[in-house]
């Protein structure tokens, strides 16, 4: 069992991160977002192994079916060459997602990335085309200040952002059959904050711009980064190594997370906590920039 564990750590598709003490510790780790999979080698694999019976369990996580489908082939390949002359016989396990769809994987990304490109837009070229129509200069002149000119125009967005979530997601679950096993109360605010989140990076985007087609040109990148850094398409354990501490740095990588674990996995408060905390963290300090800036530019 020992020879047989000590091998996977080599294996180029997988990279061990937890030692399990039973299937239960194993199947909290999935759960809980720490592995994708989890190998189980059952009390007494030696002994079947000498007379040709060797059996593993293969537990994963189908809410990644990109990572899924790899981990099974991967490790069919170690059990292999661990036993040449002796079959190893391997039974997967399928948490979450038994039929490895690929939209329960892609869908909830798709409601994240709709979220972000709208009020991301509008924001922007609202703020862009009140400059380049010389209109911000009246608002100005008003009692109010520059951070309430911009928390006005933000609710808006927000508003407008929030119910083109609830439409993208009902379309989901409505068209494409997406169940929704956790809190839905849990998803509204995850996607209300991620909205407040990309609002506020239209409106520092919207800082520096000075007419509606620059505001454009700044955005646009800020999406492509989106779509090839957050794990849209591809989990992130699939990007060069260099290329993944710059995920963290997009907020859609924690929505992504978060909504595939309450939507797929059903996951409570506890799993997807970190997630909350760094966009509303995002959205703050993104805020305060843009509000500073954009008063600083008035004056």
């Amino acid at each position: 069992s020992m020879s047989f564990t000590n091998r996977l750590q080599f294996v180029g598709a997988f990279h061990v991160t937890h030692m399990a003490l039973d299937r239960n510790q194993a199947e909290t780790l999935i759960s809980d977002g720490k592995v994708k999979a989890a190998v189980i080698v059952p009390r007494g694999f030696e002994s079947d192994l000498r007379v040709g019976q060797g059996q593993v369990y293969l537990i994963l996580d189908g809410s990644d079916p990109v990572v899924a489908g790899v981990a099974g082939s991967a490790l069919d390949a170690a059990a292999r060459a661990f036993s040449p002359g002796i079959r190893l016989n391997i039974t997967s396990l399928i948490m979450f997602n038994p039929k490895l769809r690929y939209l329960d994987f892609l869908a909830p990304s798709m409601v994240g990335l709709i979220v972000q490109f709208l009020p991301t837009f509008l924001m922007a070229i609202s703020l862009a085309g009140e400059k380049e129509r010389g209109t911000i200069e009246q608002l100005v002149v008003t009692p109010i200040g520059g951070f309430e000119i911009l928390l006005g125009k933000m609710v808006a967005y927000v508003i407008i952002g929030t119910v083109e979530a609830a439409v993208a997601l009902g379309v989901a679950v409505a068209l494409f059959g997406l169940h929704i096993r956790g809190s839905i109360m849990l998803v509204a605010l995850i996607m209300l904050v991620f909205t407040i989140a990309s609002v506020s990076v239209g409106t520092l985007s919207s800082v520096f711009a000075k007419n509606q087609i620059q505001a454009i040109q700044q955005v646009i990148p800020i999406i492509y980064v989106s779509i090839f850094l957050s794990g849209v398409f591809y989990p992130l354990e699939s990007m060069p190594a260099a290329l993944r501490p710059v995920t963290f740095l997009v907020p859609l990588t924690y929505m992504n997370h978060a909504l595939r674990a309450l939507i797929t996995k059903g996951a409570g408060l506890e799993v997807v906590l970190g997630d909350f905390v760094a966009l509303g963290i995002y959205a703050v300090t993104v805020m305060a920039l843009a509000a500073a800036l954009f008063k600083k530019n008035l004056e």
